[in-house]
C-alpha cells in the first residue's frame, strides 16, 4: 500500500549541485513536525555531481532521486507527479530558493484556512549577493527577473487581475492533477498551467504563511543576460497570459474584439518605446537602465501579442474548451 504523503515537494534541477546543496540543506532545518513529507529531487539530465548530493542528504531528509533527460521544467514536473504515492499538497520547488523554518507549517496552516482553494502561492523574498540590491536592479518592475513575490501580510486571491502570476513558490492540491492536469513541455510551463487552472475555474490564494527566499545568481546581475532574459520574458510570456480572458483584460479583448487588441498592442508598443527614449531624462545613470529594461520589454511583449494574435486565439478557444487538453502543440 502507497505510503499518504502530506506534502511531495518537487525539485527540478541540472548542473547546479552546489545550490541545490543549499536549497536542501534549508529543507533540512525547516519543521517537519506531524507532517509526512516526500521531497522529489527530478534530475534533468545533469552532467555534475547532482546525484551524489542527493544521496547525501538521504540520512537527514525524506529525499529520493528521479532523471528525466528530456529537457524542460514541464517533464520535470510530469515525472515527480506521475510517482504513485504523491502528497495530497504538490509544492514546486526551484533549485536556487532557500525555504524559511516555519514553510512546511505554514503551507499547512493556510491550507486548512482554505480548504476549497486548489492553488496558494507564498511569498518570495530576494537574497541578494551582498545582502543590498545593486543600485541598477532597484526599480521595483524588474522583479519579475528574480520571481519576486510580497503581498505582505495580506490574503489575495491569486487569480485576479491586479496580482502576477508568481513562477516560483507555489503548491497545488493532488485532485487537481488527478482530474488529469499536467504541465507543458515549454519554457514557461508555470504560467500555462496556472492559466489553464484559471480558466478551469479553480480558486487561487497568496498567502504570507510560506515564505522562502531566492538566492540571486551571478548570471542574473550580468546585464547582457538580463537583456536576454527580457527579450525572452516579452515574448513568451504573452503567449500564455493572453490565454484566460478571466484574470488578463487584453486577453478578453483579444477574445471579444480582436482588431481593437491589435490596435491596443500597436499603442502600447509606441507607448513603450516613448518610454525607452526618454529613460535618461532626469534619471540617474543607475535608475536608467531598469527603466529602459522594464520599457523594452513592454515593447517586446505587445509586438508578441500583435504577432501572434490569430494564433493565442485559436489556443484561447481550446482552453476554453477543455483546459485540461495541452496546446503546446500549436
Amino acid at each position: 500500500m502507497a505510503t499518504r504523503h502530506d506534502f511531495s515537494v518537487i525539485v527540478c534541477t541540472r548542473n547546479r549541485a552546489p545550490s541545490l546543496d543549499l536549497t536542501l540543506a534549508g529543507l533540512e532545518v525547516a519543521d517537519r513536525s506531524g507532517l509526512d513529507v516526500d521531497i522529489i529531487v527530478v534530475d534533468n539530465g545533469s552532467a555534475d555531481n547532482t546525484r551524489e548530493v542527493v544521496e547525501g542528504w538521504k540520512d537527514r531528509l525524506p529525499v529520493r532521486y528521479l532523471r528525466e533527460d528530456t529537457l524542460g521544467m514541464g517533464p520535470c514536473m510530469n515525472a515527480g507527479i506521475e510517482q504513485p504515492d504523491l502528497g495530497e499538497l504538490v509544492v514546486k520547488l526551484d533549485d536556487d530558493m532557500t525555504v524559511e523554518p516555519d514553510w512546511f507549517q505554514g503551507m499547512k496552516a493556510a491550507t486548512g484556512r482554505w480548504p476549497e482553494v486548489d492553488v496558494f502561492c507564498g511569498r518570495i523574498l530576494v537574497a541578494w549577493p551582498d545582502g543590498t540590491p545593486p543600485p541598477s536592479f532597484e526599480h521595483p518592475s524588474l522583479s519579475w527577473i528574480f520571481s519576486a513575490l510580497d503581498c505582505g501580510d495580506r490574503e489575495v486571491p491569486v487569480f485576479n487581475r491586479d496580482l502576477p502570476i508568481t513562477s516560483g513558490n507555489y503548491w497545488i492540491r493532488k485532485r487537481v492533477f488527478e482530474r488529469g492536469f499536467r504541465y507543458e513541455h515549454k519554457w514557461l510551463a508555470d504560467p500555462n498551467i496556472l492559466v489553464r487552472l484559471a480558466e478551469a475555474g479553480c480558486q487561487g490564494m497568496a498567502v504570507p504563511d510560506a515564505v522562502m527566499h531566492h538566492r540571486v545568481q551571478d548570471h542574473l546581475l550580468d546585464r547582457d543576460g538580463v537583456w536576454a532574459r527580457a527579450m525572452s520574458v516579452g515574448r513568451n510570456m504573452p503567449l500564455e497570459l493572453l490565454l484566460s480572458p478571466r484574470i488578463n483584460r487584453k486577453a478578453e479583448l483579444l477574445r471579444d474584439h480582436p482588431l481593437l487588441f491589435r490596435l491596443v498592442c500597436v499603442a502600447g508598443m509606441a507607448r513603450w518605446a516613448l518610454a525607452y527614449s526618454t529613460a535618461g531624462r532626469r534619471n540617474a545613470e543607475d535608475a536608467v537602465f531598469g527603466r529602459r529594461i522594464v520599457a523594452f520589454q513592454g515593447v517586446i511583449a505587445n509586438w508578441s501579442g500583435l504577432r501572434h494574435a490569430r494564433s493565442i486565439r485559436r489556443r484561447q478557444r481550446l482552453v476554453a474548451k477543455d483546459p485540461i487538453a495541452r496546446t503546446d502543440h500549436i
